[in-house]
Parts: structure tokens; C-alpha cells; sequence
């Protein structure tokens, strides 16, 4: 029993003499590793601060890249809806041109058979009451759109005998099935335009009363046919320039878009570097916060236990 006595006191002694060795020591790490923590803990607060005012700033940024790509997008869909408008335009204007080049093309057709069933005999008939007479409104404009000689030079017997007699009007058939109404001249058209409106007026004054003369009903026919297809060629020619300022126009709303396009891409990637620029933060904020609190606990343990 002195035995077991002797050994537990000479334990005691042992432990009391290693921790009255390891005492000052473990005091001195103690109190040189507060003030690390310490330092430690100011710095994650400064960090925090500074973190927290970048991460405000960053999403007041965000928020008025928002506010900006708004704009953008408006911007590109009003551009959008101005393009598909000249779009629909342009392809409107071009059926609109394909339609009187196919109209004039059968106009042009209907022009050259009708001239086939014109007789220069049958015209050669026709009498007039005087040479001042406003019908000879007629071959004054054949004179003149076909031929191309002045109107003044016009006197009806030598120009039936020219046109009619001499040659059975051969010349003059083919001369009029040949006539390109893009080189009728402007004042042509107008005249002949008033020619065809009179058509009763005329048919009245140089048609025997009971008989008709065919090929001079063809005639007057085929001035109408010929004014006509001098307007399409004016609404082609139109329609033509028009095309030209409505494609020019487009390609400058196609320039627009595409500006458009290019801002909203800009803005859509300074939103996404944002957004990830602001989860860092975030991140770091969690962390600082985080390391805070550990520094706190650890330094307030530290002090529990320095005595």
C-alpha cells in the first residue's frame, strides 16, 4: 500500500513539474497569437468593407446594363419592324413591275396581230371632209410617231398616196408592226391618248353612215394599244426607281440592325462578366465573413484560457 502510494505521488509530481515547465511557454504562444488573430480579424473586416462597396457598385453596374440592354432590344425590334415594312415594299413594287412587264409583253403581242389584220386598202378609202378636218388627228400622229416627220409636213393625198398606194402599204405595215413605244416621244403618247379618247368622234366623221371600215377601227385600236404600252413603260421605269430608293433605304436599315445586333451582344456579354464578377464577390464576402467569425471565436477562446 506505501508502494502504490509512493509511485501515484511520484506521478503527480511528474505531471506538476511538466506542466509547470510547459506553462510559461504555452502563455507565451497564447499571447504573441492573439494579436496575429487580432490583425487577422481588422483585415477580413477592412476586406469585407471594401468587398461590400465593390459588390454595391457591381450591381448598381448590373442594374443599368439592364436598363441599357432594354433599350437595345427596343432599338432592334424597332429597326426589325422598319426592315420587314421595306421588305414587304420592295417584294410588292417587284411583283407589282413583273406584272406590267408580263401585261406589257401581251399588250405588245396584241399590237403586232392587230397589225396583220390592218388592210392599207381599206385605209386608203377613207375621206376626209377638208385637210383642216381634226380627224386627220390620226394619220397626223403617224406622221409624226411613226414616221417621225414633223405634223406640218402632213397633206392626206400625198401622204395616202406614199403610204397606201405606192407600195400597197407594205412600208407602212411594216413600220407600225416594227414601232418600239419606248422611242415614241412623250407629246406622241399624249397626242395619241387624245386620238383614242375621240375614237367615236372619229369613226363617226370618217365612216360612211351604215358601213364600217375594219382596218380603220384597227387603227385607232392599235394607237390605244400603243399609248398603253407607253404607260406601262412609264409605271416600269417608276416602278424601277422607286426599287432603287426603296433597296437603297433597306440596305441602310440592314446597316442599322446590324449595329443594333452588335450593341446588344456587347451589352449581353458585359451582363454575364458582371453577373460572374458579382458571384466572386459574393464569394469572397461569404468567405470574409466566414473567416470572421472563426477569428472571433478562436481569439475569444485564446483569452478564456491565457491565465
Amino acid at each position: 500500500m506505501e508502494a502504490a502510494h509512493t509511485f501515484t505521488e511520484k506521478r503527480v509530481n511528474t505531471l506538476q513539474n511538466f506542466l509547470n515547465g510547459l506553462a510559461p511557454s504555452q502563455k507565451t504562444l497564447i499571447n504573441e497569437e492573439i494579436p496575429l488573430l487580432e490583425n487577422s480579424l481588422e483585415f477580413m473586416k477592412t476586406l469585407s468593407s471594401t468587398n461590400s462597396e465593390s459588390l454595391k457598385q457591381e450591381e448598381q453596374n448590373l442594374a443599368a446594363l439592364k436598363e441599357e440592354i432594354k433599350k437595345d432590344y427596343a432599338q432592334k425590334d424597332s429597326v426589325l419592324i422598319e426592315v420587314r415594312a421595306i421588305e414587304e415594299d420592295v417584294l410588292a413594287v417587284e411583283n407589282k413591275n413583273r406584272g406590267a412587264i408580263d401585261q406589257q409583253k401581251k399588250l405588245t403581242q396584241k399590237k403586232k396581230d392587230l397589225v396583220d389584220v390592218i388592210k392599207p386598202s381599206e385605209l386608203k378609202k377613207i375621206e376626209f371632209k377638208s385637210h383642216l378636218d381634226t380627224s386627220n388627228d390620226l394619220f397626223r400622229w403617224v406622221i409624226s410617231a411613226v414616221y417621225k416627220e414633223p405634223v406640218a409636213s402632213y397633206f392626206w393625198e400625198n401622204f395616202r398616196d406614199e403610204a397606201f398606194v405606192l407600195d400597197k402599204g407594205e412600208d407602212f405595215l411594216l413600220r407600225i408592226k416594227g414601232l418600239p413605244p419606248r422611242k415614241i416621244r412623250k407629246d406622241d403618247f399624249v397626242f395619241g391618248k387624245k386620238i383614242f379618247d375621240r375614237r367615236d368622234e372619229i369613226l363617226c366623221d370618217l365612216e360612211p353612215k351604215g358601213k364600217q371600215n375594219p382596218s380603220l377601227r384597227n387603227l385607232i385600236s392599235y394607237i390605244g394599244l400603243v399609248v398603253e404600252i407607253g404607260g406601262y413603260y412609264d409605271q416600269i421605269d417608276a416602278n424601277r426607281e422607286l426599287l432603287t430608293k426603296l433597296k437603297e433605304s433597306l440596305r441602310q436599315k440592314y446597316h442599322e440592325l446590324h449595329r443594333a445586333e452588335n450593341a446588344l451582344r456587347v451589352c449581353e456579354r458585359k451582363i454575364q462578366d458582371t453577373q460572374h464578377y458579382i458571384q466572386k464577390l459574393q464569394n469572397i464576402q461569404s468567405y470574409a465573413q466566414g473567416s470572421q467569425d472563426l477569428l472571433q471565436s478562436r481569439i475569444a477562446y485564446l483569452n478564456s484560457i491565457k491565465n
